[in-house]
């Protein structure tokens, strides 16, 4: 059974709070030899002050989140079996939004799931 996504939160805010703070993530990774890969890759996000949790998603043992602090916003992904330690995790930064080009033009690209 998947547990519920607050229970990803609690994760998501200690890991996050302890990599803010110099801890270690010892206890909250799986496996001590990605420590460091987590580590690092949540180091701009962790720096970056006060952050919210705006979204997250589960799918069995991957969770989605998207975090925000200001007007950065990051997209956390990570896989946890038991919503109490990471298995792997992916750190996202999201560019700013693009307002478009006057007269410029729009290309869509449209297929099956896959395709592209």
């Amino acid at each position: 059974m998947t547990s519920e996504p607050s229970s990803y939160r609690q994760l998501i805010r200690a890991l996050l709070a302890a990599r803010g703070e110099g801890r270690p993530l010892d206890a909250f990774v799986s496996d001590e030899r990605i420590i460091g890969e987590v580590e690092s890759r949540l180091a701009a996000v962790a720096n970056a002050g006060e952050l919210t949790i705006v979204w997250i998603g589960v799918n069995e043992k991957r969770v989605d989140a998207v975090v925000r602090a200001g007007d950065d916003e990051w997209r956390i992904v990570f896989g946890s079996a038991d919503a109490s330690t990471v298995d792997w995790l992916h750190v996202f930064e999201r560019p700013p939004a693009f307002d478009g080009v006057a007269n410029g033009r729009a290309v869509i690209i449209n297929g099956a799931s896959g395709a592209g």
